[in-house]
């Protein structure tokens, strides 16, 4: 990627500084940069255009808005766009599939199976078994719920995977801390260390976070791609196949500890991690 100059990141800085101030206080502009939100609210013009900018520009921004003796609301408000860039910078990049993001070559780890879980060969797809299976009862192992925890951890920068569903009846797909309780007592939410997406048996979708909030999903995903940025503490769910945005959590402080893939499987259901 070219380095841009400081003058440039400035400028971007204070463009998005201008609009994020006039779209806060209800001021109308009739100038090109706001006849560019044509067909976009104010509000997510100004986060696809926050989520264009490199991390010295956005820094850029924040300042620029601080130092502008800007109310503390659009402090709080500039915050809350530039923290929500990761999570939205797949969504923007409209007409190109989500793939051209080199995703991690996610596999599963036997060591953490629930015994009730049957994984392949290849460690690249797991299901719920019939039967309890004679593993040993090592540490890493889940015996209270019938997850698995994927080998690879991050501890920086941007990642992603995707997982298919199909047409399970009961599963969730997660990012969980490295220290995430294995034997009982796990809780579901990212207090607990997992960010997780979930389908109950109902059909009711559902994310993780405390208490649980609802996604009135007007389709069935598939295939569920997960975005990671450690740095901006951003974990974001797509539908893999329409690249639709399924749930972006809160920006989270990880302290530098590994966070791992996590699957959740239920009865009837099968993943299979691509590719």
């Amino acid at each position: 990627m070219r380095a841009r100059g400081e003058w440039a990141l400035k400028s971007e800085a204070g463009t998005c500084a201008e609009l994020l101030q006039s779209s806060i206080h209800g001021q109308k502009r009739d100038d090109g940069k706001l006849a560019s939100m044509a067909g976009y609210s104010r509000s997510s013009y100004l986060i696809k255009l926050c989520s264009r900018s490199s991390q010295q520009s956005r820094l850029y921004i924040s300042t620029a808005v601080e130092s502008s003796g800007a109310c503390l609301r659009v402090n709080l408000d500039v915050r809350r766009t530039l923290s929500r860039h990761a999570a939205l910078k797949l969504e923007v990049k409209r007409g190109k599939s989500l793939r051209s993001d080199r995703p991690a070559n996610v596999t599963l780890d036997p060591d953490t199976a629930h015994p009730e879980l049957v994984l392949s060969e290849d460690r690249k797809s797991v299901r719920w078994g019939d039967t309890w299976q004679d593993l040993p009862n090592n540490p890493e192992r889940f015996d209270a719920d019938p997850c698995v925890l994927g080998y690879e951890g991050f501890s920086s920068g941007i990642h992603s995977w995707e997982v298919e569903v199909g047409d399970g009846l009961f599963w969730a797909v997660e990012v969980a801390r490295e220290s995430v309780k294995r034997k009982e007592g796990v809780s579901y939410n990212p207090e607990g260390g997992i960010w997780a997406v979930e389908r109950c048996w109902w059909g009711q979708y559902q994310a993780l976070t405390s208490p649980v909030t609802p996604l009135p999903l007007s389709w069935v995903p598939r295939r569920i791609w997960v975005s990671l940025d450690y740095e901006w503490g951003q974990v974001t769910f797509f539908d893999a196949d329409n690249e639709s945005l399924i749930f972006t959590f809160p920006p989270a402080s990880f302290n530098g500890e590994r966070l791992r893939p996590w699957f959740s499987v239920g009865l009837e259901t099968q993943f299979r991690l691509c590719p």
